[in-house]
């Protein structure tokens, strides 16, 4: 991806053209980069939670908590992952490719979307339970 915007930078400025796929493929890594980070940032314990509303509650509140939030976090994760399945089934069958040089078809970077929310899913699920729903 880096790469792709450093020969762009360097085409543009030393002999006057594009490559017209920088922005696209730079697009594209850095949304695949980013699902299939959700899993292990959730793991590794670095994802998304309201800590200033957490740390507030004594701890044992916050023990039941936790079992909330997991299941909340299933909830949307499963809709989201729903949504994004039914869209790029859509896509798949109409043939929809993107308006840009490349016309990527839209379903190959929505498929990596759904492998990354499919396996953030699971690593929730399981995270629930193992661990009962206690953090």
């Amino acid at each position: 991806m880096a790469l792709v915007v450093c020969v762009e930078v360097l085409c543009r400025w030393l002999l006057g053209f594009s490559i017209q796929i920088a922005e696209e493929t730079a697009s594209l890594g850095l949304v695949s980069l980013t699902c299939l980070s959700l899993a292990g940032a959730f793991r590794d314990g670095h994802f998304l939670r309201v800590d200033a509303l957490y740390s507030v509650f004594p701890h044992p509140f916050r023990a039941g908590l936790q079992p909330v939030f997991l299941l909340a976090g299933v909830a949307v994760t499963s809709i989201y992952l729903w949504q994004l399945i039914r869209l790029a089934a859509d896509s798949f069958f109409r043939g929809i490719r993107s308006d840009t040089a490349l016309g990527v078809l839209n379903w190959i970077p929505q498929a990596v979307m759904i492998a990354g929310l499919a396996v953030l899913l699971i690593v929730i699920v399981s995270s629930f339970v193992i661990s009962g729903g206690e953090e």
